[in-house]
């Protein structure tokens, strides 16, 4: 069991490097204003992060899964937020800083990925045009 436990911790750890790492590519696509790279940049890390966290589920197939907790009221509260996006034609950094609020909000890992994609997929239809960045100084 100690085992296990550190193997989860390890990949809790890696988990969050990746959230960090496509921060920064989100943020770098955001900079070259192009939504076409962010669409991939965004697609391209989601892939790799399911992909790199897919042998845990294998390790512990044998035990017995707990059911991922579904809360209605933040998966309408992500929705709306990217549905608002998808309203004014635009993503903002108040909608990227809303949307990690909602998605942090979120207990299960798959409904986070569907909101994602959802604007991922805006982006790629074009009904979202990723606003140029905020180049102010703090």
């Amino acid at each position: 069991m100690h085992e296990l436990t550190q193997k989860v911790e390890a990949l809790t750890e890696e988990a969050r490097i990746s959230r960090g790492r496509l921060e920064l590519a989100k943020s770098d696509a955001m900079r070259s204003g192009s939504p076409e790279v962010l669409a991939a940049l965004v697609a391209q890390k989601l892939e790799q992060a399911q992909r790199h966290v897919a042998p845990a589920e294998e390790t512990v197939a044998n035990e017995p899964k707990a059911p991922e907790k579904v809360d209605p009221v933040a998966l309408a509260a992500a929705n709306d937020v990217v549905d608002s996006a998808i309203q004014s034609g635009r993503w903002d950094r108040q909608h990227q800083l809303e949307l990690s609020e909602r998605l942090a909000a979120l207990h299960s890992e798959s409904e986070a990925r569907e909101v994602a994609a959802r604007v991922a997929a805006a982006i790629n239809q074009g009904q979202l045009i990723p606003a140029a960045p905020d180049t102010r100084e703090n």
